[in-house]
C-alpha cells in the first residue's frame, strides 16, 4: 500500500511541483498560513487568527477531494471517461480512500 501510495500519489506531484515549481512558490508567498510550531503567519500580512487560518487550510485541502468525488461519480452518470473507470466500484473506491484518509487522525495509536 505504501509503494502504490507512493509510485501513484507522491511521485507525481513531485515531478508536478518541480515543473510548476513557481505556483507553488506564489501560492506560498500569497496566502497566509502557519508552519507546525510557529507563531506568525506567513504569506501576506493578516491580522486573522489560528482558528480563521485553520479554516482556510481545511477548505483549501477539501476542494480537490470534492472535485474527485464529483468527477467519478458524474461520470458514471454521464457515461464518459475521464480516466476514471465508469463502474460504481470506480467511483466508490477514490470516495472510501478519501474517508479513510480523512478518518486516520482519529483512530488512536
Amino acid at each position: 500500500m505504501t509503494t502504490a501510495g507512493y509510485f501513484s500519489l507522491l511521485k507525481p506531484s513531485i515531478e508536478v511541483s518541480e515543473k510548476r515549481g513557481l505556483v507553488f512558490r506564489l501560492i506560498d508567498a500569497v496566502l497566509p498560513h502557519l508552519h507546525f510550531g510557529g507563531k506568525n503567519p506567513e504569506g501576506i500580512k493578516t491580522h486573522w487568527k489560528k482558528t480563521t487560518l485553520l479554516i482556510l487550510t481545511i477548505t483549501l485541502h477539501n476542494i480537490p477531494e470534492g472535485i474527485i468525488g464529483e468527477v467519478a461519480f458524474g461520470s458514471v452518470k454521464a457515461s464518459l471517461s475521464y480516466g476514471i473507470s465508469q463502474s460504481f466500484a470506480g467511483a466508490v473506491t477514490p470516495a472510501l480512500g478519501i474517508g479513510i484518509q480523512s478518518l486516520m487522525p482519529l483512530i488512536p495509536k
